[in-house]
């Protein structure tokens, strides 16, 4: 009888323990799943592969302070942005000293955008950095803004494109060459253009109404591998594409660009791929703090990391990203990161672009350059035949 009840208590406690292991398990799998920070691997693409990393708006208004910061608003991204040979953003406003803020404009129905010169030196990663001047924002400096933002960039040894001094120099096209690959960058603003666009003899962003652009891409194709051209466009604050935004990338296209990479609406919006060109319809926000609240959607955000082999876009692969409380990017969660792709590739869908996701990282097939690559070990995608999510 004594040995009968032993056994019995011992058989309740085994279940017991077995039960609360369950139970602990499952509150750790679906905590960390929810709460627990994604940590990308690093890139790994072939040597001779041509890597850009774009993202989206970035301003240093409420972020970077006129004073010394200590901290790095990139520290959580780094690491990541500077696998990249090519680290492309888009500069959403001015860069002005604190004497020249007198300078400063406020447009009617949108924010003034000036961040220190300091800003400058935060921007600075990859092996090489671009800036597109082309914005709504470029003037918000006022005339004197977009010289103190081409010297503050210029000194932090950053290229710019798609804003000058005047109409000429505001439509000039940059060429950088990399491993023996010339890739070539063009930038427009398509917002409020007659109040934003350089004129004659007065400053601004290069627009449609400023430069030939046709012309513009067939005199720049003809000297580079990979022509890229950078839109500020569309309409604020929505994930809709809007039909005048698939009309202006085809006339891209058409005209020999290679990629299309677009901004202003501040939340991402579909990724569409045909014939081999890449049209990222909208990176949103990748580091911006307005004065007032954004809608959660606005904090959604990529690198997208761009493949170039042999002269050609080969693959994109889409890193999410999550801007805090404070506009800063962070990594992601993992529920985030699967809500911010998983809502990526519905609006792809629409434009039968397929995005394969794995390992919280997204992966759109371009193009097929060569066979010489079929082998290659991708650490974040493992040759997956669709959509899936791997859960570690």
């Amino acid at each position: 009888m004594h040995l009968f009840r032993l056994e019995k208590k011992v058989t309740i406690a085994a279940v017991t323990v077995i039960l609360f292991i369950g139970i602990v398990s499952t509150f750790l799998y679906f905590y960390l799943y929810t709460y627990g920070k994604v940590e990308f691997e690093a890139p790994n693409f072939p040597a001779s592969s041509v890597v850009l990393a774009a993202v989206g708006d970035c301003s240093g208004y409420n972020i970077v302070k006129y004073q010394e910061e200590s901290s790095d608003p990139l520290a959580s991204v780094r690491s990541l942005i500077e696998q990249s040979d090519i680290f492309l953003f888009n500069m959403e406003g001015a860069l002005l000293p604190p004497e020249y803020l007198n300078f400063s404009t406020q447009y009617p129905h949108q924010s003034c955008f000036v961040s220190p010169p300091s800003f400058a030196s935060y921007m600075k990663a990859g092996n090489l950095t671009v800036a597109s001047l082309a914005n709504n924002h470029i003037l918000d400096g006022g005339e004197i803004g977009i010289e103190e933002t081409r010297m503050a960039l210029e000194e932090n040894g950053i290229h710019y494109v798609g804003a000058g001094s005047n109409a000429s120099e505001a439509c000039q096209s940059l060429l950088l060459t990399v491993k023996g690959v010339k890739i070539g960058f063009l930038a427009y603003n398509l917002i409020n253009e007659l109040v934003f666009s350089a004129k004659e003899d007065s400053p601004g962003a290069a627009s449609f109404v400023a430069c030939n652009v046709t012309d513009s891409i067939y005199s720049l194709r003809e000297k580079a591998d990979v022509v890229i051209v950078v839109l500020h466009w569309g309409t604020s604050w929505t994930q809709e594409v809007a039909a005048s935004q698939i009309l202006r990338a085809d006339q891209m296209f058409q005209a020999g660009a290679d990629i299309v990479i677009g901004h202003h609406s501040h939340m991402l919006q579909a990724v569409r791929v045909y014939e081999d060109k890449l049209t990222i319809f909208s990176l949103g926000n990748f580091m911006l703090r307005p004065d007032y609240d954004m809608p959660s959607k606005a904090h959604n955000s990529l690198v997208a990391f761009i493949e170039i082999a042999q002269g050609k876009v080969r693959q994109c692969y889409l890193y999410p990203i999550r801007l805090d409380a404070h506009g800063v990017p962070r990594l992601p969660t993992r529920a985030e990161a699967k809500a911010i792709l998983s809502n990526l590739a519905d609006l792809s869908e629409a434009f039968n672009t397929q995005i394969e996701i794995d390992r919280w990282v997204g992966v759109i097939h371009v193009s097929n350059v060569s066979s010489i690559y079929a082998c290659t070990k991708m650490p974040f995608y493992k040759h997956a035949l669709k959509s899936r999510w791997l859960h570690e």
